[in-house]
């Protein structure tokens, strides 16, 4: 990158330049008198990729793919070196309804003579996180009260203490029940930050 006079060849960025390469640029001729040739950043589109995360985990390290590379040069034979600074706009907290989250990068330590930097953004896609509900177990007494049948909850993340509509828990065994063991169950929560389904559910016991 420079201003330079005189004829030129393109064999790349800072090439040779002599006298003698009459033609060698379109406009350049032998005969033009003096010329100058302003010699350019040519510009490299910085993209950060695309991540995924569960709902409630540490974000993943972001990268990028940097492309628009000349004269057949790579990012590693290129003379760009250091690295973009990514970060996104999503928090542990931030829920998966607001998916996906904007991935945004700044120039960081990238530096270069021969290449400017046009940043993309990429995109944090947040996916429920898995959540266990079993039913709470418990003993009662023929002919006595039944006892309440609680969630208990497996896997739950950034610090939620319950599902956003808690299930509704219950036990078979009645105050008539005879001696014995009865299932006690949950169902009916949603929250969706997980991903809640039949197998989600585990069931208790109740003894009688």
């Amino acid at each position: 990158v420079g201003v330079y006079a005189g004829t030129f060849n393109t064999s790349g960025v800072g090439a040779s330049y002599t006298g003698t390469a009459a033609g060698a640029l379109p406009g350049f001729l032998a005969d033009d008198g003096a010329n100058t040739l302003t010699v350019t950043k040519a510009p490299l589109t910085v993209a950060a990729n695309d991540k995924t995360r569960e709902y409630g985990a540490a974000d993943p390290v972001f990268n990028t793919t940097i492309t628009g590379f000349q004269n057949g040069e790579t990012l590693l034979t290129s003379d760009v070196t250091g690295s973009p600074v990514c970060t996104s706009t999503a928090t542990v907290n931030s829920p998966v309804t607001g998916s996906p989250y904007p991935i945004t990068c700044a120039i960081g330590t990238l530096a270069s003579n021969n290449y400017s930097f046009t940043f993309v953004q990429g995109n944090l896609n947040i996916t429920p996180a898995a959540l266990t509900i079993t039913a709470s177990s418990d003993t009662m007494v023929y002919g006595g009260i039944v006892p309440t049948i609680t969630p208990i909850y497996s896997g739950l993340q950034a610090g939620d203490i319950a599902s956003a509509t808690p299930p509704t828990c219950s036990t078979t065994a009645t105050s008539a029940s005879p001696v014995g063991s009865y299932p006690s169950s949950c169902s009916g929560a949603v929250n969706p930050n997980y991903t809640i389904v039949v197998a989600s559910y585990v069931d208790g016991t109740v003894t009688v």
